[in-house]
């Protein structure tokens, strides 16, 4: 049920029922609608909130890479200052496929979620295989990226309704 300044923390299928935030009772293809609006909206704002923060955090980091390795670790380490720019990517595209990860769990798509994680291991357990041995030590960084993208990509594609919602009508025609 939504509640006034609440989510909807259940989800059922057409013909459910939802409250709206003015207490009334939302019916069918009505329901639905509303649940996608409302995950929509939380999906868009996650996103638009953490990814320019994200961006400024992730461009300070590369900046002070040089700082950062000298302060931490012995000058043996400089050479890691390679593996950043794909880590970096891999990092942002696993905080955006977090954003989505964590609406499987919200609409409690508890399968969905475990099989996700299931195959995000097989796959960068098999990148990273692949990639550090024809690419050495930054092969590892490439499978984290690929993984990752791979990961947001299958996500984004189960949730094409709540991110691509172009209105009302269609919504309902697709139902």
């Amino acid at each position: 049920l939504l509640h006034p300044g609440s989510v909807p923390t259940t989800t059922c299928r057409r013909g459910g029922v939802l409250m709206s935030a003015t207490g009334r009772k939302v019916k069918g293809w009505r329901a639905q609608l509303s649940r996608i609006a409302v995950y929509g909206v939380l999906t868009v704002a996650g996103i638009v909130v953490m990814i320019p923060f994200l961006i400024v955090s992730i461009f300070i980091i590369y900046i002070s890479r040089d700082l950062i390795i000298q302060i931490l670790f012995t000058p043996e380490f400089t050479e890691m200052r390679n593996l950043f720019v794909f880590q970096f990517l891999g990092d942002f595209l696993k905080m955006c496929g977090w954003v989505l990860g964590y609406l499987l769990i919200a609409k409690a798509m508890t399968k969905t979620y475990i099989i996700m994680e299931l195959v995000n291991f097989v796959v960068i357990l098999a990148l990273s295989y692949v990639f550090i041995k024809y690419y050495g030590t930054i092969g590892a960084t490439y499978a984290y990226a690929i993984t990752h993208f791979v990961y947001f990509i299958i996500l984004a594609f189960v949730f094409r309704k709540i991110l691509f919602h172009k209105g009302d009508k269609e919504s309902r025609n697709n139902q």
